[in-house]
């Protein structure tokens, strides 16, 4: 009899130390599943960030060329910005060139025809009693001259002129 209560004892707590054992056996294999599921999320979020990171590179390459290609262009635009206002410059200057030499060809024919178109404007001026206005609407130096007779006002009746001996 007394030597089977210890040894009932000793088996209890062995049991107890097993059953100890299995329960943190048991913790432990839990906390190492719950590892191994959290390290494949972490995986799966890793490579989603590698994908998300490849991609944003890749924008940036295309970004990055899309701006190279929009320098080029406005490197182009002034450029050829700069070469029409040379081209401009250059056109005014000829038409500035080109409206002297009219004026300068015009002021020739006025001295060459002289006096008698001068002359010939005061005779017709006095004989019609008018003006002879100068018009250079015909073009580079060409000339046509119109006779303004002085007209009395409306409503105004006219005498005949008496015959003069």
């Amino acid at each position: 009899g007394g030597g089977a209560k210890p040894a009932s004892a000793a088996v209890a707590l062995i049991f107890k130390a097993v059953s100890t054992r299995d329960r943190r056996i048991g913790e432990l294999s839990a906390r190492i599943r719950e590892t191994e599921v959290r390290l494949v999320e972490e995986d799966q979020n890793l490579a989603k960030m590698e994908d998300m990171l490849s991609a944003a590179k890749q924008d940036l390459a295309h970004l990055e060329l899309d701006i190279e290609w929009h320098r080029c262009a406005l490197e182009g635009a002034d450029t050829r910005r700069a070469e029409l206002q040379a081209c401009l410059k250059e056109g005014q200057r000829k038409l500035m060139l080109e409206l002297d030499m009219q004026a300068q060809k015009m002021r020739q024919h006025d001295l060459e025809a002289g006096p008698s178109i001068h002359s010939a404007r005061s005779e017709l001026s006095t004989a019609t009693g008018g003006t002879l206005n100068s018009t250079s609407a015909l073009g580079a130096g060409q000339q046509y001259y119109a006779v303004s007779t002085p007209r009395p006002p409306a409503g105004t009746m006219l005498e005949p002129l008496a015959h003069r001996r």
